[in-house]
């Protein structure tokens, strides 16, 4: 998503409604945004904005409100320059188009290599831009190099406890993304080829068993 002033004055209208009252459902929510006395709240697409805040894990429904999660939760109450040049950042560290990957390098942002469409859509940022670019191509750089860390840690958790319970392992994954799974584990002539999926709250096993015969 290329963050448009009035995709981040959307969300802000969002945060600001979620802040303001109990919001028990997305069609609460944003009801209570198209309320607020804002030009765009007349005009603005709440539904599927808010959608996407809670598909990017930005928000979730609770039992009884909608839950703003840490980044959006402490934006300021004023829909200022600032707290929408913040909101623009978080836009692009979830999405990370790849653009983004390609017109900033290190600390310098090449603006050649940006398309014309998104500096036109940018140029709302004036001086806080090339700052924004910045912040969250680092920010996806980060993310990115813990989600590996994080999916090869689950990894050799599985592959230890296969090991531990008296199967034959492999750790497929290491030699190669290309077989479509990560552990193969192999119990009495039956294999299991297992392919790990690692959360900060869970890791999960999916499994397809073919039964061969000891060779």
């Amino acid at each position: 998503m290329t963050p448009t002033r009035g995709h981040c004055h959307c969300v802000y209208l969002l945060v600001y409604a979620a802040k303001t009252g109990k919001r028990p459902s997305i069609s609460e929510w944003t009801a209570a945004a198209r309320r607020l006395p804002a030009f765009i709240a007349g005009t603005a697409d709440f539904d599927a904005m808010a959608q996407y805040l809670i598909d990017q894990q930005l928000a979730k429904i609770g039992d009884d409100s909608i839950i703003l999660g840490d980044r959006l939760a402490s934006l300021g109450h004023h829909a200022d320059n600032i707290t929408l040049a913040m909101i623009a950042r978080i836009l692009l560290e979830v999405s990370k188009p790849q653009w983004l990957m390609t017109a900033v390098c290190g600390d310098t942002v090449l603006a050649e290599y940006l398309p014309t469409h998104v500096e036109n859509h940018l140029a709302w940022l004036a001086q806080y831009r090339d700052v924004v670019l910045r912040s969250a191509r680092r920010t996806a750089d980060n993310s990115d190099l813990f989600r590996h860390w994080l999916g090869k840690l689950g990894e050799e958790i599985v592959f230890r406890g296969e090991l531990q319970s008296g199967c034959e392992a492999a750790w497929m994954s290491q030699l190669s993304d290309a077989f479509g799974y990560d552990i193969l584990s192999t119990r009495n002539g039956i294999k299991k080829q297992l392919e790990v999926k690692t959360t900060i709250e869970e890791t999960s096993v999916d499994s397809s068993c073919h039964g061969m015969k000891p060779m």
